[in-house]
């Protein structure tokens, strides 16, 4: 069989997976029109379904009976209330004097360090091949974080 005509058969025939029934190969298509099929009626079969193992049982599921357990009481509840007056009064709330005018302010200590003076020194200043290094580290670290594209 060629490679051309295993082609046309691929593109054309339906693969026999696909089949509902197999090939009749009876010959010529005169054939085909003559010979006559029996048809038969279908038979029923059972799809065996799990529904019997999943369904509930048929007796109901006995309940847990509930256990009552009572707490001990407390002896206040059986002496009658205290009836010697009126409960006691809170405490008044004593007010806070307050200065609109005054802001207090964070007293600043002073030390032997404050009173030394603070040297500066100057560094010099980049070169451009020290700056385009430096530019070039932080262009590849933001690429590898992906901020860049």
């Amino acid at each position: 069989m060629g490679l051309a005509e295993k082609m046309h058969h691929f593109f054309s025939d339906t693969p026999p997976r696909f089949r509902s029934s197999p090939l009749k190969t009876i010959g010529p298509e005169e054939n085909r029109d003559k010979e006559q099929v029996k048809l038969t009626l279908n038979v029923p079969q059972s799809p065996h379904l799990r529904t019997k193992e999943r369904a509930r049982s048929v007796s109901p599921v006995p309940e847990k009976s509930h256990v009552f357990k009572a707490l001990p009481m407390s002896p206040k509840v059986f002496q009658p209330p205290d009836t010697s007056g009126k409960p006691k009064p809170k405490e008044t709330t004593v007010p806070v004097p307050f200065n609109l005018t005054y802001v207090p302010r964070k007293e600043v200590k002073l030390s032997a360090e404050s009173t030394k003076p603070i040297q500066f020194e100057a560094r010099p200043m980049p070169t451009q091949a020290q700056w385009s290094r430096q530019c070039g580290e932080w262009l590849s670290q933001r690429k590898k974080m992906g901020h860049l594209k």
